[in-house]
């Protein structure tokens, strides 16, 4: 007869949109994360296609991003996210956003 231990880590769940409409029209014009509150050190970093920050969030009370990039309108378009749960050693999300006007 053999013994063990299983380590199991339990993530909270994280609902992120793949697509939003930041068009002013007072629907889905931010991407919000659902369930980012169960992770207070959460960063969220949104990246466009030649790899530029064009978004930086942290923590719990941190602004949802609404298709502006340093002051100004994002094209529509692919972006690429990560969201870390903790800055250093907690779990990674990775994915696609689009944004469309």
């Amino acid at each position: 007869m053999a013994n063990g231990t299983i380590g199991i880590t339990v993530i909270s769940p994280l609902y992120i949109p793949d697509v939003f409409t930041p068009n002013g029209d007072g629907q889905n014009d931010q991407w919000e994360l659902r369930g980012l509150e169960n992770y207070p050190e959460a960063q969220v970093l949104v990246f466009n296609r030649w790899g530029n920050l064009v978004f930086y969030g942290q923590g719990i009370f941190q602004k949802s991003f609404d298709g502006m990039g340093n002051g100004l309108l994002l094209s529509e378009g692919v972006y690429a996210y990560i969201i870390k749960t903790k800055p250093r050693g907690g779990f990674e999300f990775r994915g696609a956003l689009l944004i469309i006007r």
